[in-house]
């Protein structure tokens, strides 16, 4: 079982992914800003992050998205964190498409991130990501 840190903006997928992953015996905490979920590590330790790329309010993009959220754990030095700033990091992201030739999930890995799944997730795949990374 692992304590997963979910960031997603979308209200419904978070909750479908939330239930699956607790069928599969995880331990689950949803956030839908990457500010709550920097704050969400600097309080509480999790085995794994699970971040959405691109945060919207709106039609706009937020800047406080899972980008943010990976840069602060990777690079922001004056922050303590009760999570490691090593903590397995899944990007996601529906942003994909040939024009931005997956540049987001890309950023991502560039600013420390493990490995990255597109959105809509494959929730069998997702949870043997999990497993691997929390053994």
């Amino acid at each position: 079982m692992a304590n997963v840190l979910l960031l997603d903006d979308d209200f419904v997928l978070a909750q479908d992914y939330k239930e699956a992953l607790e069928k599969a015996g995880h331990d689950i905490t949803v956030t839908h800003t990457g500010l709550d979920a920097v704050n969400y590590c600097a309080d509480r330790k999790f085995d794994i992050l699970i971040l959405d790329v691109f945060i919207k309010r709106g039609q706009s993009i937020a800047s406080d998205g899972g980008l943010y959220c990976i840069s602060q754990l990777r690079h922001n030095r004056t922050q303590r964190f009760v999570t490691s700033t090593n903590v397995p990091i899944i990007a996601i992201s529906g942003a994909y498409s040939v024009k931005l030739n997956n540049l987001p999930l890309q950023s991502a890995l560039t600013l420390g991130a493990n490995a990255t799944l597109t959105k809509p997730l494959n929730l069998n795949e997702l949870i043997e990501r999990i497993s691997r990374f929390c053994v």
